[in-house]
């Protein structure tokens, strides 16, 4: 395992081989700190000791990935990530052959839906070049576009492939920490679904976006065209995440759902109740709602078959 310059300032995927593969495995017990020490930024070893500290930290999150070999960044905060639960979710709203992720970053929802079983052809977009050099090596069959999203480069790849509008989902999940403080808000993400909302409900069947739990749920309502349906994913107890579903055809009505991420189980209604009536006399149980659960505000539509 030859010293390798390091294209990138995280992680050189093209270091790793078999040989590799074995020297993480027999040092992956020993202190990371110590490995630094011994080993510094010389390559291979540097890109190695990243995938220890990866596996250390996140080994419940992404254990498949590990087992994979999927090559994981440094100096980047995988936190924010989707899980591979949550990512299962938003597979589920991928039905075209065709699909295309407008900020993928470290492809954890691009892997998901690369996987389904009608996925001809999958197009990424990454402005972060070494995570976009590293979607290349773990997505192979993806076709991967360092840089911001751009609408004429998607544009370019749907020519490319003759690809027709009900033959296309596109997934984004906006960058809202773009101006040095995290936000909630759908008109404040980068790239800015409001504004690019007509443009790639002309160009596809389906768009899917992520959002932060905090989202106002009766505000996205007012500013989402074609919104068929509000998913609020829970996992492991919190509500993770918002999801918006637009379709290129009118909706006579937005359906809300709570997904629980760890089995896949539902509910669906199709309001918000403005007003919520209390209870006169309490029954049996007295039952705390789950945060996913609070967000969608269907407690009643669950509590009446189970008899709460």
């Amino acid at each position: 395992m030859a010293s390798v310059d390091h294209p990138l300032s995280g992680v050189n995927p093209e270091v790793f081989n078999d040989d590799l593969w074995a020297w993480i495995e027999s040092n992956s017990a020993i202190n990371t700190t110590e490995l630094r020490l011994k080993y510094g930024t010389n390559e291979p070893y540097s890109s190695a000791i990243a995938q220890i500290e990866a596996k250390n930290k996140y080994a419940g999150k992404f254990r498949e990935l590990f087992e994979e070999r999927w090559v994981f960044p440094t100096g980047i905060g995988l936190e924010q990530s989707s899980s591979l639960k949550t990512a299962a979710v938003k597979s589920r709203f991928f039905k075209t052959p065709y699909s295309a992720d407008l900020c993928a970053g470290m492809g954890i929802d691009s892997k998901t839906i690369l996987n389904t079983a009608q996925s001809l052809k999958h197009l990424c977009f990454e402005q972060n070049l070494p995570l976009a050099h590293l979607l290349k090596h773990n997505l192979p069959a993806a076709d991967v576009i360092p840089g911001a999203f751009d609408i004429g480069k998607l544009k370019d790849w749907i020519s490319e492939y003759n690809i027709a509008s009900d033959q296309l989902t596109v997934y984004l999940d906006p960058d809202r920490r773009s101006s040095n403080k995290k936000t909630f808000s759908i008109s404040e993400g980068t790239p800015n679904l409001i504004e690019l909302q007509r443009e790639l409900l002309n160009l596809s069947a389906c768009v899917v976006a992520k959002h932060s739990p905090m989202l106002d749920l009766k505000a996205c309502m007012q500013e989402l065209e074609n919104l068929h349906e509000l998913v609020i994913v829970q996992y492991q107890g919190e509500c993770k995440e918002v999801l918006t579903v637009q379709r290129n055809e009118k909706s006579s009505e937005v359906a809300i759902t709570l997904i629980e991420a760890e089995n896949l189980t539902s509910v669906s209604g199709n309001h918000i109740p403005s007003i919520v009536q209390p209870v006169q006399t309490v029954k049996k149980y007295l039952i705390q709602p789950s945060p996913g659960l609070n967000k969608s505000s269907l407690h009643a539509l669950l509590a009446q078959p189970l008899d709460w």
